[in-house]
């Protein structure tokens, strides 16, 4: 077993190219700081572009418009159902809020 290559977080970042309290904190998050005694903070420099890997951003799906799906030629729900959906979720809520017992 090789000896891994252990350097501070200030290297690391100037390495990368980022601020060293965000590489310490995402380092920690994930669980790639090595530390030594009390207060001696490490990483590898093998594990940095894994580091890099796992704090990508997931691409996040187009919110919807409620216009028409591509595709179907139909709305997604029509006004007249979501209508009908908001009335009836306000009445459970309603039920709800009657049902409950005061406690004060």
């Amino acid at each position: 077993m090789s000896v891994p290559e252990l350097i501070t977080i200030k290297a690391a970042a100037r390495e990368i190219g980022v601020p060293a309290t965000e590489l310490e904190a995402s380092a920690r998050e994930h669980g790639f700081l090595v530390l030594i005694g009390a207060r001696t903070i490490r990483i590898e420099r093998s594990s940095l572009i894994e580091l890099v890997k796992e704090c990508r951003e997931n691409p996040k799906a187009h919110a919807s418009t409620g216009g028409i799906a591509k595709g179907s030629g139909k709305a997604s729900m029509s006004s007249e159902k979501a209508q009908k959906s908001i009335k009836r979720e306000q009445s459970t809520a309603e039920k709800l809020k009657r049902r409950s017992t005061r406690t004060s």
